[in-house]
């Protein structure tokens, strides 16, 4: 596709590919496709399933040049947080994600945390053991960023579910400072892990 010598415009039709027409410096949505999304956010009076379409014509929309467009048929809408539509705080199966940096448990020893919550019976596949291990995620911080870590010692999930039981009756546990980790051996070449006052 070429310019045409002195204007601006270019010579030739667009290609029309994969839902998109590419032009010579600018790759619009189908024509189909951008009357079939404002026909359903007109039509569709549920808000639940209106921010499904939006999310669905959103992961259209980002690959091409379609700010404009975007703008006029979501009221100059450009944030999810702005109509409702954010990343879900649980998983399929019911459980809390903490949508946070993951660290491994081993570089945090010795270090003062402070823990904030934790998610039981998270199931992680291991290719070690050969079936789903079922583990803690634990939501901590350290110098006042938060992150998350992963494990399945049995000395931390026992401190653990002994301070939701506490909670249940309706002692505040949570977030309790001043907390470390420390390393425990086991028999043989095994270990685990273990929380401990920071010293």
């Amino acid at each position: 596709m070429a310019k045409r010598k002195g204007k601006d415009r270019e010579v030739g039709r667009k290609i029309d590919y994969l839902g998109y027409q590419f032009d010579f410096d600018k790759t619009l949505l189908r024509k189909r496709t951008k009357k079939k999304f404002a026909r359903k956010q007109n039509k569709i009076k549920s808000r639940k399933r209106r921010k499904e379409i939006m999310a669905s014509y959103w992961g259209q929309c980002i690959h091409g040049d379609c700010r404009n467009l975007w703008n006029k048929l979501t009221d100059n809408y450009m944030g999810f947080a702005k109509k409702g539509i954010g990343l879900k705080q649980t998983t399929k199966d019911g459980k809390r994600y903490f949508d946070v940096q993951s660290k491994p448990i081993s570089m945090l020893l010795n270090k003062k945390l402070t823990i904030h919550d934790f998610e039981s019976g998270i199931v992680v596949k291991s290719a070690y053991e050969g079936s789903d291990k079922k583990r803690y995620v634990v939501l901590a911080s350290m110098d006042g960023t938060k992150f998350k870590f992963i494990t399945s010692s049995f000395f931390i999930a026992s401190i653990l579910e002994e301070s939701r039981c506490e909670e249940e009756k309706g002692t505040k546990i949570f977030p309790v400072e001043n907390v470390s980790i420390e390393r425990v051996q086991l028999s043989g070449r095994s270990y685990s892990y273990k929380f401990t006052k920071y010293k």
